[in-house]
Parts: C-alpha cells; structure tokens; sequence
C-alpha cells in the first residue's frame, strides 16, 4: 500500500482506527540529512507505552491524578519515503491491540477523532455572526449528519474553536479597557469613554448632550467636553422627582420649572415651588441638588439651546430596549459586540423595507379632504399617515353652526 504523501497515511491510520475502535498518537520521525525532509514516520495506539512514574509520584500534589489511558499496547503503522519514486509506503503494521476497543457509538469521541475541518470552521463562524447557539449548532450538524458520529467534532472541540475565534478579532488591552468602562460606572470610566469619542471624532466636539441624571457622567462631561451644552433627561427628572414630590399641585408647579417657565420667573417660581414640596416631603437634600444642577434640567436655561426639539434621551432607551432583546449581561465581550451588529443590520433591514413600502405603494384616500390626505402621503409615513386619515374620518360627519 503505498500514500502520496505523510498526511495522506496518518489521515488512513486514523480512519482506519475509527473504524476499529481506538485513537491514533503520531510518534517517531525521522529527516532526511542533507535537505531534512521527513523520510520516516511511526504512528502508534494512543495507549502504547506507559505514563512515567515522575508524573505519578510526584510530591506535594494538589490536583487530582488524570486518568490513566497508556497501558503498553503494541499496535503501530509506519510509512517511509521511496526516494526514486517520491511515494510512501507501509513500512511495518501491528494491529494486536492489548485491551477493549471502544464500541462504534462512543469511537467518535476519541481525541484524534474529534477535530474541526476548514470547512466546518467556515461554515460555524457564518452561524455564530448570525446569532446561532453553540447548542443549536451541535443539534442542527449533527442531524444533517445523520448523528453525532459522523459530526466530527464535540461540544468541547466547538468551545474552544468558538471562543479562540472571537479573542482574535479584538485586541486584549482593547477588550480589558471597554471591560472596565461596561463594568464600572464612575468619573474616571466616564472620562475615558468621552476621551476615546472625541479621538474618534477627531476632537470635534458635539453642540449638546443629553444623559440621564448620574452625577459621576455629568462631572466627566462638565471636564471633557467643554463648550458643550449639558441637558439632563427630562423624563428621568420626572421619574426621580415622583419620589420626593407629592400633590397636584407641587407636580404642575415642577412640570412649569422644567418645560415652560422663563430666566426672569424661575427664581421665584423655585421658591414658591420649595415652599410647597417642603411642607409635604423632608428630603431638602434633593431639592438642594437639583437647584445646584438647575442649568442642566430647567426650561429658564435651556429652552434657547439647541436639542433640535429632544427634552429626553428616549430614542437612546427605545434603542435600550431592542439591545435588551440581544444582549445579556452574562456574555463574553466579543460575543456582546456581534449581537450589537445583528441588532443593528435587524433595524436597517427593516428601516429599508418600510422605505420601499412608502416609496413604491400609496394608501386608499377615503376621506372628503383629498388634498389633505395627499399632502399628509407626501410629508408622513404610511403608518403616521394612517394616524391622520383616522382623524380626518372622525371630523368628517362634524358640522359647525354658522350665525346669520
């Protein structure tokens, strides 16, 4: 029997070896001396020899021995090179094994059974970008298979594969870095994120932002981005003030502070609003706060700045929301990241399909006023425009009295 090449004879033993119940362990190579090509190769059972007793009797062992699986089995196959003919041939073969060979349904689970080809690597980082589970990756190859034994590879071998594989799209001192900005909410963090933006930005710095109300983000702003216009969220200020504020009337008076009233009237309605939060809540404390934090939150002082009409972050927590669906606090970093662009490419995919539905279909006008609802087709979505040809509906079968 002869092989075109080294390989060609190991990936046959191999095979060979599945077939018959055991594992294949390369040994012995000789080289050629005047250019060390390889002219010799020994190939063994995995449990030829025995495990040297140095590894056995060591002192002062902690860890629990591995189990034994050397038992001195003689089986062997070694190929040489023929020179003249630059093919390998079949050497010496054993194949008296001296113990149990393992049975067709756990064979596959031998180490030198279990690896993943180039193709099957290809083939698990498309399902992995795409969101697939480790688990449903098993299931779903091993039944187009027909069966873990013809798979080729084991949960331990796909672990492995998958997590090397995404620590080398990212750099180490990178991944720690954003670790600690995820996981560690403080002014320093802050202030490397902000300092990482504007290095990305090529230090221009935006007109406005607008956070939620967390001391440690607007200290790091106040530091980074100076010049920049500081809003905090005028829904997060409601839903803090809910639990120091008390009675109708306190509310109306804060809603006024913080949508409506002007420079010239704050002064006075803050005291007037004091008064009134003070004789129903005890908590000076926050009231004390939110004044010092007043050029952040009140209509008086940032009513003329430019948020392009935004008083709250609530497009960034609907995009909250969505990540919510795809991101879980348990996962690895690069793993959080693909999710991040499946996310993403979901929300375009579907952004382009409503812009071809509005762009390509028009709705029915059932209303009289036609040039109004053709006027709302060419300014508004489909769905926003259905929300005014309700309206319109509604008004039509309205009459006004006219007075002579």
């Amino acid at each position: 029997m002869t092989f075109t090449s080294e390989t060609e004879a190991f990936e046959f033993f191999n095979a060979y070896a599945k077939r018959k119940g055991f594992r294949v362990r390369k040994s012995i190579i000789k080289r050629d001396k005047t250019n060390g090509a390889i002219k010799f190769r020994r190939f063994y059972c995995s449990r030829h020899g025995f495990r040297e007793k140095k590894h056995i009797d060591k002192p002062n062992r902690k860890r629990q021995h591995k189990l034994l699986t050397r038992c001195g089995c003689p089986v062997k196959f070694c190929v040489k090179l023929d020179k003249r003919t630059g093919t390998w041939w079949v050497q010496d073969f054993n194949d008296c094994h001296n113990y149990d060979l393992a049975a067709v349904d756990t064979a596959p689970f031998l180490r030198s059974h279990c690896f993943i080809s180039e193709a099957q690597k290809l083939e698990i980082s498309s399902k992995r970008a795409s969101g697939i589970q480790n688990c449903q990756i098993l299931d779903y190859d091993a039944r187009c298979r027909g069966g873990y034994q013809n798979r080729g590879y084991q949960e331990k071998n796909l672990y492995n594969f998958s997590t090397v594989h995404e620590r080398s799209r990212f750099l180490e001192d990178d991944a720690d870095s954003i670790i600690s900005i995820v996981s560690c909410e403080n002014d320093e963090t802050y202030r490397w994120l902000l300092e990482a933006f504007l290095e990305a930005m090529y230090q221009v710095r935006p007109e406005s932002v607008i956070t939620d109300g967390d001391l440690a983000m607007g200290k790091a702003i106040k530091s980074i981005l100076k010049g920049t216009t500081h809003r905090i969220c005028s829904w997060h200020m409601e839903r803090n003030a809910k639990k120091y504020i008390h009675g109708k009337s306190a509310i109306e008076k804060f809603h006024k502070l913080v949508y409506t009233c002007t420079s010239d009237k704050f002064e006075t309605k803050w005291k007037d609003f004091k008064k009134e939060v003070s004789k129903r809540s005890p908590s000076r404390q926050w009231l004390q706060m939110i004044y010092r934090l007043k050029e952040s939150w009140a209509a008086a002082f940032v009513k003329k700045k430019m948020f392009l009409g935004m008083p709250s972050t609530q497009r960034s927590e609907s995009l909250n929301a969505r990540l919510h669906n795809y991101i879980k606090c348990k996962m690895s970093l690069c793993r959080a990241i693909q999710q991040f662009e499946r996310c993403l490419t979901r929300m375009r995919t579907k952004e382009a399909e409503l812009d071809c539905i509005a762009f390509q279909k028009e709705p029915v006008l059932q209303t009289p006023f036609l040039d109004l609802e053709k006027s709302a087709v060419s300014n508004y979505t489909t769905k926003v425009f259905y929300i005014v040809q309700k309206e319109l509906k509604n008004i039509q079968h309205l009459s006004i009295p006219i007075k002579n």
